[in-house]
């Protein structure tokens, strides 16, 4: 890995390897014990090109190593998981101001936004150590209070969730009539869902100090 001018670049490889239809042409020999007849020999070829593309891209993918994605993970995840979060409450939005009669958006269906967002805020208020009860030991309840919170936020996220799509296909798609409010309903849960196992998973504790 060279830097040029402080910026990062490829490190190629010092001799250039010959092209992909060059190196399987050159099949390895066959492994010891192998048929070289029926079936065997096609399963026994298979793995020759495989070695080889593995080979090849090793050889010649570069490898951009100064990018230290385990530092940027926790950033990473949280934009991610940020953007997500903010656009399914933008289409939400977006169609409770373009449809904001009742017969066409019924205001009851907010409710699975709201759930989602309580849920999103429970799960992500305990660790994964307190889970686990790495660090949390007191309280009245201690580790089996925060795994009782973790699973009523997952309840209310997998509800909120479910509760939507019936809304879709119960409300909209079934008597059809203009189904965007429904799928924005959707989307918005959906959204917010992934949101929440991003911003969960995708960091880790380990950064934090």
């Amino acid at each position: 890995m060279a830097a040029v001018g402080g910026a990062c670049s490829p490190a190629l490889p010092a001799a250039t390897p010959p092209s992909r239809d060059a190196a399987l042409k050159q099949r390895l020999p066959a492994p010891d014990g192998c048929p070289v007849h029926g079936a065997a020999l096609t399963v026994c070829r298979g793995l020759d090109e495989v070695l080889i593309l593995y080979w090849y891209r090793k050889t010649t993918w570069p490898e951009f190593e100064c990018i230290d994605w385990g530092e940027r993970r926790n950033t990473i995840a949280s934009v991610v998981a940020g953007i997500l979060f903010f656009s399914g409450w933008w289409i939400m939005i977006d169609a409770a101001v373009v449809y904001p009669t009742q017969q066409d958006l019924n205001h009851a269906f907010h409710t699975c936004g709201v759930f989602s967002t309580l849920a999103f805020f429970m799960i992500n208020a305990v660790s994964n150590a307190q889970v686990r009860g790495d660090s949390y030991s007191d309280g009245c309840l201690g580790r089996t209070g925060a795994r009782i919170w973790l699973f009523i936020g997952f309840m209310l996220m997998f509800g909120s969730l479910i509760a939507s799509m019936w809304i879709l296909f119960g409300a909209y798609v079934t008597k059809g009539i203009n189904v965007y409010p429904g799928l924005a309903v959707f989307f918005q849960n959906a959204l917010i869902f992934f949101s929440t196992l991003i911003y969960k998973f995708g960091r880790t504790e380990e950064l934090w100090s």
